[in-house]
């Protein structure tokens, strides 16, 4: 079973405040059947198990890893849709574990794994056999087999079927290619959201919405870290800041 290592920081108190020395280290280790380097030591193979160790004068604390922690791991080729993007989705669409998605676009597969865990299928339609085997790979290693991946081109209306989706996303370069996909494989009252870095793509896409699908918002999420340390308290130095324009648009007819 796959483990997480911290080497925490050292904290002390002094005159009452409590100051943290140094930083949190982490290490994921997918295989803790090997020895495991660190710059700090080597932990050996009978050490790597939930707990306390010491190696060397260097106290860790390791911890079984979770799903989260895994996913943090998969292998990546592209940029793929964040965490804070994909929760805003599935909450905004209200989906639960009975739902279906069609994506377009799997690219690493960032985001078929997390809808593939929260729901109860996803299509996903790529058209780079490269990326295909990438997912394939990353949701094996997830342990997730409610995803079907098709190596089709999305673009083209005759390729995906009338899943009766309850959310089809779009993460393409011209979404507005895939309205008649994106119809069809949407369920009557579902939605179909492109993920479009650009501002241009997303009024593109907008602008040229057919009537079956209803525009109903277009918007961004900023996120932004603080640093809570003692008395330094002020937003830390690299913020996620901006990644993508979500359009959310609804299937009515």
């Amino acid at each position: 079973m796959p483990i997480v290592i911290y080497k925490l920081a050292k904290v002390e108190v002094i005159d009452g405040k409590r100051r943290v020395l140094g930083r949190t280290e982490r290490w994921y280790v997918h295989d803790p059947g090997k020895d495991f380097h660190t710059q700090h030591g080597v932990i050996a193979k009978g050490m790597l198990v939930p707990g306390k160790v010491s190696v060397g004068g260097q106290d860790f604390v390791i911890v079984p890893a979770t799903f989260a922690d895994r996913y943090r791991a998969i292998r990546r080729k592209a940029q793929i849709i964040t965490r804070k993007d994909i929760g805003f989705i599935a909450a905004h669409c209200c989906l639960t574990k009975e739902s279906v998605v069609v994506e377009s676009g799997a690219g690493s597969g960032g985001a078929t794994a997390l809808l593939a865990a929260s729901c109860g299928h996803v299509h996903s339609y790529e058209i780079d056999q490269e990326s295909v085997s990438l997912v394939r790979e990353n949701l094996a290693r997830l342990g997730l087999a409610n995803a079907t991946l098709v190596h089709a081109d999305f673009y083209d209306p005759s390729v995906p079927e009338a899943h009766e989706a309850d959310l089809v996303l779009l993460d393409l370069p011209e979404p507005w290619r895939a309205y008649e996909s994106a119809r069809k494989a949407a369920r009557l009252g579902g939605y179909v959201v492109a993920y479009t870095p650009s501002i241009v793509q997303a009024s593109h896409f907008t602008g040229a919405l057919p009537p079956e699908l209803l525009h109903e918002r277009t918007c961004e999420l900023i996120e932004r870290d603080w640093k809570v340390q003692g008395d330094a308290l002020r937003p830390v130095s690299a913020a996620v800041g901006h990644t993508a324009f979500l359009t959310f648009a609804r299937r009515i007819l």
